[in-house]
């Protein structure tokens, strides 16, 4: 029995290193994701300077990675097991797409925009390739909403953004 303790303490203490390891690497010490999702994360943005490690609120557990690189500002999302799920870039509107740009015309002002390259859907349906989505929130008639197109300039969905929340759900 005393071996089998011995041996338990052994595997536990080896997990702790591994979680600081790389919670150190990926944010000043903080290990708030799973192990998978850290070391994920560190394979696939290695010069990325982590702002945030948070879970994410979806149907499974979800990880969300805020972070810079080379001066441009990203989110992850992660599953547990470290699988990306998403990246998004905010990025000038004025680097849209044409057929994007086109679009957004009819939605309004352009006030900020997003590029979400989509790697895996919630339901675990992997795209053959990834799919790349724009989103823009966009201001017309006193009304702002968020809109989310194709990269062909296809409005996939629009949503009102309400006054007491910065992001529609």
């Amino acid at each position: 029995m005393k071996t089998l303790w011995n041996l338990k303490t052994v595997v536990a203490a080896g997990a702790i290193c591994a979680v600081s390891v790389v919670g150190l690497a990926l944010a000043g010490g903080e290990a708030s994701v799973p192990v998978p999702v850290a070391l994920a994360a560190k394979k696939l943005f290695p010069k990325a300077a982590v702002i945030a490690l948070e879970e994410d609120e979806e149907s499974l557990p979800v990880y969300e990675v805020k972070f810079t690189e080379e001066g441009r500002t990203f989110e992850a999302k992660f599953l547990g097991d470290g699988t990306l799920i998403e990246v998004e870039e905010t990025i000038s509107p004025k680097t849209l797409p044409p057929a994007v740009q086109a679009a957004l015309q009819k939605q309004g002002a352009v006030l900020e925009a997003e590029k979400a390259v989509v790697h895996a859907e919630l339901k675990f349906v992997k795209p053959a390739a990834p799919i790349t989505i724009y989103e823009a929130k966009c201001k017309k008639g006193g009304e702002t909403h968020e809109v989310k197109l194709s990269e062909s300039g296809d409005v996939i969905s629009v949503e009102l953004e309400d006054d007491d929340d910065d992001e529609s759900h």
